[in-house]
């Protein structure tokens, strides 16, 4: 597992987890009622190399949402509305342990 990039301070604005590959994750702050949207495509920063499955996991360790295959790629974007302020936790894997890479792109607004 690749480690985690440092959480930003700030709780708004776009940015990037740590490029991974096979696996990773990394910790992004959120601020209730806030739209956190990320993905190995269609957010700035991201970069997918084959098929990636992005999960993202609740401050508290539950898992709020997962996403395979986005706009008819292989590629992965979730757009979620956060109802509590806190650090969330985006999961980076592939799909069926195949071999996968990049960068997740986030941006909270």
């Amino acid at each position: 597992m690749v480690a985690a990039a440092p959480a930003k301070s700030n709780q708004y604005g776009p940015g990037t987890c740590a490029p991974y590959s096979n696996s990773g994750s990394c910790s992004v702050n959120v601020a209730a009622g806030s739209t956190l949207t990320l993905g190995t495509t269609g957010v700035a920063g991201a970069l997918c190399r084959g098929d990636t499955v992005l999960t993202l996991m609740s401050p508290t360790g539950q898992q709020l949402a997962s996403n395979d295959d986005s706009s008819g790629t292989r590629c992965s974007k979730i757009v979620y509305n956060a109802p509590t302020s806190g650090t969330y936790t985006i999961v980076e894997t592939c799909y069926n342990n195949g071999s996968c890479g990049g960068t997740v792109g986030y941006n909270r607004a």
